[in-house]
């Protein structure tokens, strides 16, 4: 996902003052969302899940650094999907290194919601997974805390269509891990 040139860029970027927050905005979905199929766990080369190897640098990167109040922001997922971030997602007693909000698409539509909610299922650090309606997600930051708030669209070809609140998650300065407000 990250040529050597800009894993070094970044990697050096994330080193330094660890008690303030630190954003990723990326192209596509960082945790693990593997699902079991004719008894084989398959995940996508079109995400992070095909390159496990660099994510397993940058999330040791973030972790290495003492980055505990670091936010990825990612999309390209076609759904929504709030994630804990960690090096060995198959342990569910792992540390959480990092917070994931991946955002669905404003107008293309989505996988149906059977497959992201086997995705959640399939993956207890995938907190939340919604496909069903088009979005985006609006993040406040303070000293203390990160909220996000995800808001969808009723009809994404209606320009007067209503935009609700679907889900807002927090995340504590230091905590890292996201939990419903």
């Amino acid at each position: 996902m990250l040529g050597k040139p800009q894993e070094a860029w970044l990697t050096e970027g994330l080193r330094g003052v660890p008690d303030r927050w630190h954003l990723i905005a990326q192209q596509t979905l960082m945790a693990r969302a593997a699902v079991i199929v004719d008894g084989h766990r398959r995940v996508s080369s079109d995400a992070w899940d095909g390159y496990p190897d660099a994510r397993d640098r940058l999330l040791g990167t973030v972790a290495d650094n003492g980055l505990r109040s670091c936010v990825v922001l990612s999309g390209d997922a076609h759904a929504a999907f709030v994630c804990d971030l960690k090096r060995n997602f198959a342990d569910a007693q792992g540390p959480v290194i990092a917070t994931e909000f991946c955002g669905t698409s404003i107008s293309t539509a989505g996988r149906p919601q059977s497959r992201t909610d086997a995705i959640v299922q399939e993956n207890p650090h995938v907190l939340y997974g919604m496909s069903s309606h088009r979005g985006y997600w609006v993040v406040d930051l303070d000293s203390e805390r990160c909220i996000a708030r995800l808001q969808v669209i009723d009809d994404p070809q209606d320009r007067n269509a209503n935009i609700a609140t679907a889900a807002t998650f927090v995340v504590d300065a230091g905590r890292p891990g996201a939990h419903l407000a």
